[in-house]
């Protein structure tokens, strides 16, 4: 299986996500490709559209906590999102690293909008 090239417009580091490789930014692997259509049922060219569409507004393939409090504040001005956060990015951030990858947000993501609740749940509480 291939890899899938993306070109990638200028934009601020800081905000990230993305399944990337060290020294492959842009660079979608076959192995995350896989993973990602198989633990979704979202075909791979779905996957594909998403990961140009995640790269597009954040270049270098993750996103930080930091990053991520910044867009909960953007999603909820005003309101005290601490706890909600820190929940929130552990859910997303299962490989512990500090960031979410795209592979991370796309499995979650799935799981939370189309799992049955008993998936959600699972996912929701998991320690």
């Amino acid at each position: 299986m291939g890899n899938l090239q993306v070109s990638l417009p200028p934009c601020d580091s800081s905000l990230a996500l993305g399944c990337l490789h060290p020294g492959s930014v842009g660079v979608l692997s076959g192995e995350d490709l896989e993973y990602i259509a198989t633990n979704t049922a979202i075909s791979k060219e779905q996957v594909e559209i998403q990961y140009q569409l995640f790269l597009t507004r954040h270049p270098d393939g993750r996103i930080s906590s930091k990053s991520f409090h910044k867009l909960m504040k953007e999603c909820y001005p005003g309101a005290d999102t601490e706890k909600l956060e820190r929940h929130i990015f552990r859910m997303y951030d299962t490989n512990k690293d500090g960031d979410i990858d795209f592979r991370e947000f796309m499995t979650v993501l799935y799981i939370m909008s189309n799992g049955t609740l008993e998936d959600n749940l699972k996912q929701i509480f998991r320690v």
